[in-house]
């Protein structure tokens, strides 16, 4: 026990365990935060040597704001109001949990909380801002309640996001616009969600385009892009984080020359046609650029002009040798083939010696990676950690469902051109068929074996035609972290490939198989039964349940769990909306939790 104090005092290991407990910013992804506050919530109440650096984590980020009012005992969460007046001693107890904040998320409940709520702390926090060390504050609206909302105004403020909504009052938004100018001046990243002039290409709740200051500019309206907001967006010096959904901008050639600037532009999102896309990257071709996404759905919509992969070849022309990461997904509810040559959207990448993550996802798009292409790409990309090639099928699509032993229809090698059947005849002497086959195994273990730094690989299919010898394949020995295949033929046994791939990469990370079911016949659903094959094959090389059963008398009894219906046991979902008081040692009853982990 005194041993455990001691190590409980130590700052260091403190901070380390604080590390691994950070739920992170309200924003990123859930997954585990409330289990990381929960556990957070214990840690405050082990001893006073870990109870106050446990708060300043659990408080760093609320999830939405009626969660700092559960700090106040006068405060009804079933009302969302105060049923009596807030004493000196509760204000000075919620002061020491709201100097702790850095970070606030509006949330959905704010329209709904009693009007006296507001009264009453805009009389304790007079001129002062009621969180006084706040840098982040998102889910933030421009409307009639917008006046409420001044008391977060703190000039600590660095990031906002705020949002208009489509069936707002313009004058309501037009006077909140007004309140949020002193803090405009002072940001560093700003992100607009304006629904209310989505189809108003003329007004803008808040004029992004002149606050030069920026470090970062997310806007999730649709923008119509002309030569001077481009030229506008170039002047700003410390711009490094840029993210544009563009409705239309002048095509590359109405333009002599790339508009310079963007110099300290590092990342870059960009969501569009591919055509849209392809222009802005021309104009702009920033210099120094790390991290480049592209989203584009509707490819349907965009077929006039030059074949697909030959306008992003033309982007990808222009991308600067810094690039480290670039992840493009593409999406469209057709099933055609929009890309009938993937070598041309994987040549001009080619000089990106830099390159780390390379990530291209497919959804609901016919993409064909090839055999030969994926080995011409072995000596490719030597730094490469994420290697990504996945096709999805959307949910309102039905696919055609085969298996090598049967005769899928003519017209299904014209789509894909990627299965090896025999007896083909129609015509097709010249289709060399394996020049069309998916990745095999051997080509699979030399991309891998040249990308030493390799950790996540994803491929649209493999050759399941070309059954691996056993006998034949090496100890690899990859650090490969992840392997997945998005489909996989149906009616084809799996478990050569799958010895295969646990002698090529024994490291491969498999904890979540172990709740994986084989769903049945369907394709797309065949990794889990890859998965659970590798996770046996693990399971029955390391040996450990071997060694432990060893342990065992003959007659031992079997002891059973019963999971209730199939299910597995819940994780813990962390307290309730509810103040979660504890007595910690000492006197005093501290509140160590102040949100509750959802979606918003």
């Amino acid at each position: 026990m005194v041993a455990t104090q001691q190590l409980l005092q130590d700052p260091k290991i403190t901070t380390r365990v604080l590390q691994f407990l950070d739920p992170g910013s309200v924003l990123e992804d859930g997954t585990g935060r409330g289990e990381c506050q929960w556990a957070l919530a214990q840690l405050a109440i082990v001893c006073r040597a870990t109870s106050s650096p446990a708060l300043d984590v659990l408080w760093r980020s609320v999830d939405a704001f009626e969660y700092l009012l559960f700090a106040f005992k006068p405060y009804k969460e079933e009302k969302l109001r105060f049923d009596d007046d807030i004493t000196d001693g509760d204000w000075s107890r919620f002061q020491e949990y709201a100097s702790r904040v850095r970070e606030l998320h509006m949330g959905s409940e704010i329209p709904k909380i009693h009007a006296n709520v507001w009264t009453t702390l805009t009389r304790r926090c007079l001129d002062k801002p009621l969180l006084p060390s706040l840098q982040r504050l998102t889910g933030l609206k421009l409307d009639a309640m917008s006046m409420c909302y001044t008391m977060l105004f703190s000039s600590t403020i660095k990031h906002l996001a705020l949002e208009t909504d489509a069936y707002s009052d313009a004058g309501a938004i037009g006077v909140a616009a007004k309140l949020v100018m002193p803090i405009l001046g002072r940001l560093t990243s700003l992100v607009v969600d304006d629904k209310y002039y989505a189809d108003n290409e003329e007004r803008q709740a808040v004029s992004v385009w002149t606050l030069t200051h920026l470090h970062a500019l997310t806007v999730k309206r649709k923008a119509t892009l002309t030569v001077p907001i481009v030229q506008a967006l170039a002047t700003f010096p410390h711009l490094r984080q840029l993210t544009l959904d563009i409705k239309s901008i002048p095509s590359a050639s109405d333009t002599q020359e790339r508009i310079a600037g963007f110099d300290q532009l590092r990342e870059l999102s960009l969501s569009g046609s591919v055509t849209n896309v392809s222009a802005f990257l021309t104009f702009v071709a920033p210099l120094h650029l790390e991290s480049l996404e592209i989203i584009s759905q509707q490819l349907c919509h965009d077929q006039q002009g030059p074949p697909m992969e030959r306008r992003l070849e033309k982007a990808f022309s222009k991308l600067p040798p810094s690039l480290r990461r670039i992840q493009v997904s593409l999406q469209c509810a057709c099933n055609r083939v929009h890309f009938e040559d993937g070598e041309k959207l994987f040549q001009p990448l080619r000089p990106l010696h830099a390159l780390q993550r390379l990530e291209f996802a497919f959804h609901g798009v016919t993409f064909s990676l090839k055999d030969r292409l994926l080995r011409a790409l072995t000596d490719a990309w030597p730094n490469l950690s994420v290697f990504e090639v996945a096709t999805r099928q959307m949910s309102n699509q039905s696919s055609y469902k085969y298996s090598r032993y049967d005769t899928p229809p003519l017209d299904f090698y014209v789509k894909t051109e990627r299965v090896v059947f025999e007896d083909v005849q129609v015509g097709l002497s010249a289709y060399n068929l394996l020049d069309h086959v998916p990745p095999t195994i051997p080509t699979l273990a030399a991309f891998v074996g040249a990308h030493a730094h390799l950790e996540r690989l994803v491929l649209p299919s493999i050759d399941l035609d070309a059954v691996p010898d056993i006998a034949s394949v090496p100890l690899l020995d990859h650090a490969l972290k992840t392997i997945e295949v998005c489909e996989l033929d149906a009616g084809v046994p799996l478990l050569e490939f799958a010895l295969a791939l646990d002698l090529l990469f024994p490291n491969l990370d498999l904890a979540d198989a172990r709740r994986a079911v084989a769903r049945g016949r369907d394709e797309s659903a065949r990794t889990d039964e890859l998965r659970l094959l590798l996770l046996a094959l693990r399971i029955g090389r390391t040996g450990a349940y071997r060694a432990d059963a060893a342990k065992l008398a003959r007659d031992a009894e079997i002891t059973v769990t019963r999971q209730g219906k199939y299910a597995p046991p819940a994780p813990p979902a962390g307290p309730s909306t509810a103040c979660y008081y504890a007595e910690p040692p000492g006197p005093s009853t501290i509140l160590v939790r102040p949100s509750f982990p959802g979606h918003y």
